[in-house]
């Protein structure tokens, strides 16, 4: 979640064939030391196992996605929200109390957890977490990972919580971006997702993910690790290499995002911008909406609607008409296939309006009290630099994605994405951590509720996108 570097940009709606190697999928619900950040690609395959594995995901209301974890022996169940945009793994403690009111982590009931004394501490755009770093088993889909380390959280201020009734319940945050320091004497955070691949516990050190429509809400997508599901998409999938930062003024340069090289934008009704240097597109599923600099932004709103569109200044957002959502319109997203050759043609990710236009109060355009766009512009206040983009959920559900930790790329297909009419759920799933819950009902314009993905601050403040040609 960058809206964390972002916290995830939050919009509550109250408002088959697996790769021969077998995989695991997990749920999802959906609802620094530089150097290190990069894992040898020999190191990663050492030993193989003939082992993956899929879940599926939850969609809370167009929202996020959340994604069942068991920790502790004997296991408590959390689901947390899984983030491509940040790299950290915690949980609410059981002291917690600031900002925690439920879904707590009980490390004393756990006969394999050990505490590390070593202070935890993630700030995001808007919220922060603060605790203590501890490590223990973790499994999702059937696969574990002995000995991870995550934060024990004590106190948040503006992440992520649900509504149960009148009582908000905060969950989890399960990072897959790049291992890295989240802060300056702390320990290197590496994550599950790498940790399955650098322990050789998954057969290809890849993650996969399916999010599906908008619309389909309740278990609709699924992620796979150690595999790829060629089920869920059509065509081939074409793949771009992560564009690295430098820290400062350094020359060197690291992985730290889920990110390509932006090149450009255009529409299908003739708008197009090239960009006079690469900027980074940040793969982030902890992000709902996508987000760019402002001028862009109205560019390409304007473009698809065919006409100047204002800005709903308290919110952030762009008010569109519903009826934009059967608009044969398309945007697309030029990304650059190398990182050394200025020549070689981009990849171009298109996304049709059926995704871009956000009912409110609704999961149907039909019988929303109105729409929002999908994209909007960055936020003054997150400290993300002008080079970096955010691509949230609503380009990503357009998309297949496979996240190739050996070889340092990202791969896109054309997701299959569900046709049909709406799915209805009857709120969250109970687990033994967090119960069942709903989002609670609101009038359609405070029913959007930014929370932007989770990079820290700082980290982005330090960064700048190396160059690539």
């Amino acid at each position: 979640m960058i809206m964390k570097g972002i916290v995830a940009a939050t919009l509550w709606a109250g408002f088959a064939a697996l790769s021969t190697a077998q995989t695991f999928t997990a749920p999802l619900k959906r609802y620094y030391d530089p150097e290190s950040v990069s894992i040898p690609r020999r190191a990663l395959l050492g030993k193989r196992q003939t082992s993956a594995a899929s879940e599926r995901l939850y969609n809370v209301d167009q929202a996020f996605y959340m994604i069942e974890v068991q920790v502790g022996t004997p296991a408590q169940t959390f689901h947390v929200q899984l983030d491509t945009g940040s790299p950290s793994f915690w949980l609410p403690d059981i002291p917690c109390t600031t900002g925690c009111p439920g879904g707590q982590f009980n490390p004393a009931s756990s006969s394999s957890f050990k505490s590390l004394n070593i202070p935890f501490g993630i700030e995001y755009a808007i919220g922060s977490a603060n605790g203590t770093y501890g490590t223990d088993t973790v499994s999702i889909a059937g696969l574990t990972v002995t000995d991870q380390i995550f934060g024990l959280v004590n106190s948040t201020k503006s992440t992520i919580v649900i509504q149960n009734g009148t009582a908000s319940v905060m969950i989890g945050i399960m990072g897959l971006g790049y291992p890295m320091y989240t802060q300056v004497d702390g320990p290197l955070d590496i994550n599950f997702a790498f940790n399955l691949a650098n322990r050789s516990i998954i057969s290809e050190p890849i993650f996969s993910i399916f999010l599906d429509s908008q619309y389909r809400l309740g278990y609709s997508g699924e992620i796979t690790f150690g595999g790829i599901d060629t089920s869920k998409y059509t065509g081939s999938l074409t793949y771009v290499p992560v564009v690295p930062f430098r820290r400062g003024n350094s020359d060197v340069s690291m992985y730290i995002f889920w990110a390509a090289g932006g090149l450009g934008a255009k529409t299908s009704n003739g708008y197009a911008a090239s960009f006079t240097s690469a900027v980074g597109f940040v793969m982030d599923t902890g992000t709902t909406f996508t987000y760019m600099p402002a001028a862009l932004s109205q560019d390409l709103v304007n473009s698809v609607v065919g006409s100047a569109v204002t800005l709903n200044t308290t919110y952030g957002f762009y008010d569109v008409p519903c009826s934009l959502a059967s608009s044969t319109a398309t945007i697309t997203l030029l990304v650059a296939s190398s990182l050394n050759d200025a020549n070689s043609p981009p990849v171009e990710l298109t996304v049709g309006m059926n995704e871009l236009v956000i009912p409110l109060g609704s999961n149907s355009v039909k019988d929303s009290a109105g729409c929002v766009f999908g994209i909007a512009p960055m936020p003054g206040d997150v400290g993300v630099s002008s080079d970096t983009f955010i691509v949230g959920d609503t380009f990503l559900r357009s998309f297949y994605t496979v996240y190739d930790m050996g070889q340092n790329r990202i791969g896109f297909a054309a997701a299959k994405v569900s046709t049909g009419s709406p799915i209805a759920t009857s709120g969250i799933p109970k687990s033994s951590a967090m119960p069942s819950a709903t989002p609670s009902k609101e009038s359609a314009a405070d029913s959007i509720k930014p929370a932007i993905s989770a990079v820290a601050i700082v980290t982005m403040s330090m960064l700048a996108l190396a160059t690539i040609f």
